[in-house]
């Protein structure tokens, strides 16, 4: 039976980079510890250029120990606020939008890596709309436009 090329999601790449530099493991020696890709492989999927084979990315995260709900963890979250932003502008409840909106830029401020503080401001955008369109209120200023 032929084995299927089937290729991690080059969105992942980021994430994981945040987790690794968080252990302290640079690229090289995660590449040598998996022994099959390069460091400037592993850079391209990291950067969300390429993506990754499945075989290869399963011994990287066997190797740092991580576990894959680590990896897709933001997507889960995302689909949660989401959620909430729909129920609460059903709901027309104003004051809860403003509240996540606000929340959600102050982890913007508060996050160190620009994965991060991309998720958050997008999330806090996707608030503020919503916020907006009920309330007539624009929370954002030019700084998040």
């Amino acid at each position: 039976m032929k084995k299927r090329n089937t290729k991690i999601d080059k969105t992942v790449g980021p994430k994981f980079k945040e987790i690794r530099k968080e252990a302290h493991v640079s690229l090289k020696e995660l590449a040598q510890k998996v022994g099959v890709v390069s460091p400037s492989t592993l850079s391209r999927w990291k950067r969300g250029e390429e993506g990754l084979p499945v075989e290869i990315f399963e011994k990287l995260l066997t190797s740092m120990n991580i576990s894959y709900n680590e990896i897709i963890a933001s997507e889960v979250d995302i689909n949660q606020v989401i959620a909430r932003i729909e129920y609460d502008y059903q709901k027309n409840k104003t004051e809860e939008l403003k509240k996540l909106s606000l929340c959600l830029l102050d982890k913007y401020h508060q996050a160190r890596d620009e994965f991060s503080k991309v998720e958050y401001l997008l999330k806090s955008a996707m608030a503020m709309n919503y916020y907006l369109d009920l309330s007539g209120v624009d929370l954002s200023d030019d700084e998040y436009k």
